[in-house]
């Protein structure tokens, strides 16, 4: 995995020559596919380096790191859905990822970096309580993974824990129904049990915002309906997703709730997505958005932009006069043209916008090189 601090160090680096290689690569059972491609992405670079001045020879000494990793066998069986490798006359590191990339080797003074930006473009990160009477388990997800967080010091155990830290006398009775606990106290039938059920709940909930008090993620609740309904309508957490993954999560492992979790996520994704292309027109309008690349390149450098869509399979070759704001076309790659989607990506990035290197019919308008959305 990378993360956002190894990005803006990868993007920080300058050098006569960067390489930056990607391949799609196979989780399980095509080593021999992975290490041709590999090893075919190794020639091109070689071929783009003495273009670039190189002795063949010399090109394949600066390639070196790339080589050795092409006969590490134990690092092939070990692979994801991408590898990205990054090298310079001081540098090589290398990523596996679960991104599919298609086959790109550039050679720049920079590393090119705008197929990772999927790894950032989005806010993947969620939590899942998984709930029930009989036990509370809390995790951290995104895309790729869910990790289980320790919550023992912050919630009870189960419901029985709970509503005997509320009745230190034992007045509580219990019996099992369907492997749920079901309490009675002195009166009040459903209704009471009811108040046991939402008692517990406040409790789970009060200790969990100790914890994600300043949080924003959203949180998915796995639990059967009348839980989900009693939570709801008791929680504090302002992110708690109104659909929840319905049933009793005991004995279900992470992989499954993982999987159903970022369904659900990915259903909310592709909500907000419509959304954003519903307003986008509203945005040009009222000149907060643009579709033109000779305006949103100057607009990247002053910080304006806030969200750009670039089309993952383009590359526009250019320059930008940073004096004089002016982007210039270059209908061939010339000695200082670079990639002005690579530019205005970085630019972005920088600056905390979001950048969704996409296919281009995701595009809020398909008809445009970019779509850009301003912050002011």
């Amino acid at each position: 995995m990378i993360d956002k601090k190894e990005m803006n160090q990868l993007m920080e680096m300058t050098s006569d020559h960067c390489v930056s290689i990607f391949i799609p690569t196979f989780r399980v059972g095509q080593i021999q596919e992975d290490h041709l491609r590999f090893k075919n992405a190794l020639s091109k670079a070689l071929e783009q380096l003495q273009r670039r001045g190189f002795e063949k020879d010399d090109a394949h000494k600066f390639l070196t790191k790339g080589y050795e990793l092409l006969d590490d066998d134990d690092f092939w069986t070990r692979q994801s859905d991408g590898l990205a490798a990054f090298i310079s006359k001081d540098h090589f590191s290398h990523y596996t990822l679960p991104i599919h990339f298609e086959h790109r080797v550039e050679t720049y003074t920079q590393f090119y970096i705008r197929p990772l930006m999927p790894m950032f473009s989005e806010n993947n990160r969620f939590f899942l309580l998984a709930l029930s009477q009989n036990e509370v388990r809390f995790f951290e997800g995104n895309r790729h993974s869910i990790t289980p967080v320790k919550i023992e010091d912050l919630v009870p155990e189960n419901m029985e824990a709970a509503l005997m830290l509320d009745d230190p006398n034992g007045t509580l009775q219990m019996h099992n129904s369907g492997g749920d606990a079901i309490f009675h106290g002195q009166g009040g039938g459903k209704d009471k049990d009811d108040a046991y059920l939402k008692d517990y709940f406040r409790q789970v909930d009060k200790g969990l915002m100790e914890m994600l008090h300043d949080e924003d993620a959203p949180m998915i609740l796995a639990t059967v309906d009348r839980n989900a309904a009693f939570y709801k309508e008791i929680s504090e957490y302002s992110n708690l997703l109104d659909t929840h993954i319905s049933g009793n999560p005991e004995g279900w492992d992470a992989v499954g709730l993982h999987e159903r979790a970022w369904q659900m996520m990915t259903e909310l994704k592709n909500e907000s997505r419509k959304e954003y292309q519903s307003t986008f027109g509203d945005h040009l309008a009222e000149n907060k958005a643009s579709t033109f690349l000779t305006d949103v390149i100057p607009a990247t450098v002053e910080g304006k932009v806030e969200s750009i869509f670039m089309d993952k399979d383009a590359t526009v070759i250019g320059t930008y006069d940073s004096e004089n704001h002016k982007v210039e076309v270059h209908e061939e790659r010339q000695n200082d043209s670079y990639d002005l989607l690579e530019f205005a990506a970085r630019n972005v990035f920088l600056q905390g916008g979001k950048v969704y290197n996409v296919a281009k019919e995701e595009f809020p308008n398909q008809d445009a090189e970019v779509n850009a959305v301003y912050r002011f």
